[in-house]
């Protein structure tokens, strides 16, 4: 019986998290009212994000980790912004643990800190 209480209960802890770093991911500001400067300063930003995900040809980097995360809130269409998440959860789980362990999380790394305490917890309960 406890055996199946500790399960749910990881469980209930993974949705959670799950739940609270998508919510995590959108950010606050208002981005409906963008001027030309800023249209073209976040195309810049998403081109060079995306040309660290291209040159990574789909091996797990930490460079490339970080380069997801970057682009994810210049993403204003819902369906590639999703794939921008089901990309960076597929490098992350195909990290050695290895790697995953060296991985130097910065002060400033909140959301990376977070997709790793869920890549912990998604090992620890499958």
């Amino acid at each position: 019986m406890r055996s199946s209480i500790f399960v749910k209960k990881g469980l209930i802890c993974v949705t959670i998290l799950s739940s609270l770093l998508l919510v995590g991911c959108h950010s606050s500001v208002d981005q409906s009212k963008s001027t030309p400067d800023t249209t073209i300063q976040a195309s810049s930003e998403m081109s060079h994000y995306q040309s660290i995900i291209d040159t990574a040809n789909g091996t797990p980097s930490a460079e490339a980790l970080r380069a997801y995360i970057a682009q994810e809130p210049l993403l204003k269409d819902k369906v590639n912004h999703q794939k921008n998440i089901d990309a960076f959860w597929q490098m992350l789980i195909s990290l050695p643990p290895e790697q995953i362990q060296k991985l130097a999380v910065r002060a400033d790394e909140n959301v990376l800190q977070g997709w790793i305490d869920l890549l912990d917890l998604y090992h620890n309960n499958y």
